[in-house]
């Protein structure tokens, strides 16, 4: 019987850096996810190239839980990966900048744990039970799952994925060239040629790095996976443009929430006293940052995505520049970005700055977690990607997953996502990116209409991106 292997390189090293996945990482998680579902743990392995050691060795799902998978703090701790702040007990987390200070609490919290003092504990809003569970997981942390050879595991017949961006890191192909050769089926997903067909769009080496790995993969790739129709037309006039072709067949993605169920926040024993029919939000906002408690006292459009170049956040602050001076004060939303900041965005950063943040009518979230991002998905009037171009566009569908409509750009592949349930804007143009935004907000009735539509329609999951994967990369029946 077959098994598949998903390549995992890119996101290891991404985790040894972050404690949260990209849009990308938690794409790949979720499929991978989804085909243990599908198939069994026993016919899932994750494979990655070992920077310690110099080998591609795989890993067993059998040994993972898929909940751990798509907890990025889990799974990097799964693969060795802790750093310090990890490492530190949330109600210590205070001290942790100071040394005398945190020795001192450090030594009360061991003093009152011998002495079983919970009272101590749970006016911290934790147990003995938490504290002794913390220090069982600092005593393995980088004792990760060491797994196993991969060429010792991987036969003729079977499948090996690459599912994140594998080309950034280009040690792995001399490994998938040997699999190739070993009578596996490699099979490459691409998210988006960016960087090929709108290179001023990117850093600089990364076109020429993406170029020279779509060519190189040409030696090992059986077929290739698009996640959307834009990126299948531009992948195949690539290959048409070298005389070269391989199947690419369509999957897109998922219109789907930020994981694949509801975030659950650890909320301490204090919570067990509060009556969460009656103060919902109290449990709710438990370890949520100040800096978005405060918006949600007030109406905000969120916009999601690494704060970089292709996301156009410039045009989009001016188009909320013009917002301004035309909606009434009292329905004058925030707009909200949320995510990591990136690359060649020195014009946003500048008018940041030289602003104000307009005045306080735009403020920033850097790197919020999924429950906080969860949140801030339900409690927004409406989202935005505004984007010079994508690939896909997952912050659409999560949104239209939490029963937001959005105003999008009319261009790539963001029509395939949001259908006939968003509103478009010419992103080139802050005043059309502003009208779509004004029309949502001075008139209720069209964004009720939206998502009037969005709750009557059947959108697109991750099991359907995992069966989709399966019936193009798999042909033995018995694994189906």
């Amino acid at each position: 019987m077959q098994n598949i292997f998903f390549d995992i390189t890119r996101l290891a090293w991404h985790l040894r850096r972050s404690d949260t996945y990209s849009g990308i990482q938690r794409a790949a998680v979720m499929m991978i996810a989804e085909t243990v579902n599908r198939v069994g743990a026993e016919h899932v392995f994750l494979s990655l190239y070992d920077t310690r050691k110099l080998r591609y060795r795989a890993i067993s799902m059998r040994s993972i839980e898929t909940e751990t998978l798509i907890d990025a703090r889990k799974f990097r701790s799964v693969l060795g990966m802790d750093v310090d702040e990890d490492a530190v007990f949330p109600p210590l987390r205070g001290y942790a900048s100071n040394r005398k200070k945190y020795s001192f609490h450090l030594a009360r919290f061991h003093l009152n744990a011998l002495l079983r003092n919970n009272t101590f504990f749970r006016q911290r809003n934790v147990t003995i039970a938490d504290w002794k569970s913390y220090l069982r997981a600092k005593r393995q942390t980088g004792k990760a799952i060491a797994g196993t050879e991969f060429a010792s595991l991987a036969s003729k017949g079977d499948h090996l994925i690459l599912l994140d961006c594998s080309w950034a890191l280009a040690r792995s192909i001399p490994h998938f060239k040997k699999a190739h050769e070993n009578g596996l089926s490699v099979h490459v997903m691409v998210y988006d040629l960016i960087p090929i067909v709108r290179p001023e769009l990117v850093t600089e080496g990364a076109s020429m790095q993406l170029y020279d790995w779509l060519l190189s993969s040409l030696d090992f790739t059986t077929g290739y996976l698009a996640c959307s129709q834009a990126t299948k037309t531009d992948l195949e006039a690539f290959q048409k443009a070298h005389n070269v072709s391989r199947p690419v067949s369509l999957i897109p993605l998922a219109q789907n929430m930020v994981t694949a169920a509801p975030v659950v926040q650890a909320k301490g024993p204090l919570a067990e006293r509060v009556n969460a029919e009656a103060y919902p939000r109290v449990l709710e906002l438990v370890g949520v940052k100040d800096a978005i408690r405060s918006l949600l006292q007030m109406p905000y459009v969120l916009c999601v995505g690494t704060l970089e170049t292709r996301k156009n956040n410039w045009r989009i602050a001016l188009a909320w520049d013009l917002l301004r001076k035309t909606v009434p004060i009292n329905q004058m939303p925030k707009l909200v970005f949320a995510g990591r900041s990136g690359w060649m965005n020195d014009d946003f950063n500048r008018l940041m700055v030289n602003t104000g943040q307009l005045d306080g009518f735009i403020s920033l979230i850097e790197a919020p977690s999924d429950a906080e991002l969860a949140l801030l998905y339900q409690n927004c009037s409406f989202t935005i990607l505004a984007s010079h171009y994508e690939g896909w566009g997952l912050p659409v569908g999560e949104s239209l997953s939490y029963g937001k409509t959005a105003v999008v750009s009319n261009n790539s592949s963001l029509p395939e996502v949001g259908g006939d349930l968003v509103r478009y804007c010419d992103p080139l143009s802050p005043q059309s990116i502003m009208q779509a935004c004004h029309d949502l907000i001075v008139d209720p009735s069209q964004r009720e209409a939206l998502e009037a539509c969005i709750r009557a329609t059947r959108l697109r999951t991750w099991a359907d991106v995992a069966d989709d994967m399966i019936k193009a990369t798999v042909r033995d029946k018995a694994i189906l």
